[in-house]
């Protein structure tokens, strides 16, 4: 199972791009999956493959919580991880339920 770092390895500047080798480098012979805001893959500008995490805006009460997880869940391989962003709207996910 991979490690999953999240950050802004989304956007195409220096800094951001710079943290991901950093992290690898760091995780040196860990599998290691990059995640952000939005599905980008910046491996043509020397960046990495960032996938975005599920969103969890719109739910309203923990059985929405519970049926956004299961439709999830029937898509993720046995023994996977599902990792979604945090409960609210955002980009502030203020207002929880």
């Amino acid at each position: 199972m991979p490690a999953v770092v999240f950050g802004a390895f989304d956007r195409h500047n220096l800094g951001d791009m710079l943290l991901a080798h950093v992290a690898e480098a760091l995780l040196a012979g860990r599998p290691i999956a990059f995640a952000g805001l939005a599905d980008r893959d910046l491996r043509p500008l020397g960046g990495h493959r960032v996938h975005a995490l599920p969103s969890l805006a719109g739910c309203r009460d923990v059985a929405d919580v519970c049926a956004r997880i299961a439709a999830l869940a029937a898509t993720t391989p046995r023994g996977e991880w599902i990792v979604t962003m945090p409960v609210g709207e955002p980009p502030f996910y203020q207002d929880v339920p």
